[in-house]
């Protein structure tokens, strides 16, 4: 039980420190890569992400938590808007993320406001809020795909910084989807038994988001080999 334990621990502090991969990968390469938006709004949230982490784990006493994460599930959800927003380059599908952003963020507010204030209930997390922020996001990422199959001059999506950034906020909201949506139905006990997932999710997603910010430092990956063919022919 104690090595459980241990193995736990060391996937939350995992979780949190990995943060720090991309902030020093930007830091690094800050020249090259200082005026691309999707970079920045990326670092932002991790920074965000950081700090909100190391505060619940060190500083916030756990009976506070939950007023904490109602702001983080707003101003993830706008993170991730910003950066499908930056990334996505169709002008009505920029309008329709905006649109479906602030009417989510209107109603997300006016939700918190009823459950804390109005009826005083406080759920344990706020599943409802960050179930249907993690099906916008799932949209969002269609609409980004659907638009990178639809562009002929990209041939290697996987070269991409974006590719890699919006792998990342999948695999993040994905792999913790079903923990959030069940999180106020089951007790503290099993939810801390699942949790190992979501810190396992975050840490890909730290990783994703590093090879992100590489790739963008380094232009040339991007670019096929010199002469290449890409309809070779018999």
């Amino acid at each position: 039980m104690a090595k459980t334990k241990t193995i736990e621990n060391l996937f939350v502090l995992l979780a949190i420190f990995s943060d720090i991969l991309p902030i020093l990968l930007f830091a690094i390469f800050f020249k090259s890569i200082k005026s691309k938006r999707i970079i920045w709004v990326l670092i932002a949230f991790t920074v965000f992400d950081f700090i909100t982490n190391l505060s619940l784990y060190y500083f916030i006493p756990p009976n506070y938590h939950n007023y904490i994460y109602p702001v983080f599930t707003l101003f993830e959800s706008l993170f991730f808007a910003g950066f499908f927003y930056c990334t996505i380059s169709k002008a009505y599908i920029r309008k329709l993320i905006l649109l479906i952003t602030l009417i989510f963020s209107i109603c997300l507010i006016g939700y918190y406001f009823y459950l804390f204030f109005v009826i005083r209930n406080i759920p344990v997390l706020d599943s409802i809020p960050i179930g249907i922020e993690s099906i916008l996001i799932f949209i969002f990422s269609f609409l980004y795909f659907y638009e990178q199959l639809n562009n002929t001059s990209n041939f290697f999506i996987y070269s991409q910084a974006s590719f890699w950034g919006v792998l990342g906020i999948l695999i993040y909201l994905s792999g913790s989807f079903f923990i959030y949506i069940f999180a106020n139905q089951i007790s503290i006990q099993e939810l801390n038994k699942y949790w190992i997932i979501t810190n396992i999710s975050s840490i890909v997603k730290n990783i994703f988001f590093t090879v992100a910010i590489y790739i963008q430092a380094n232009e040339s990956i991007k670019k096929p080999p010199k002469n290449y063919n890409f309809y070779p022919s018999n």
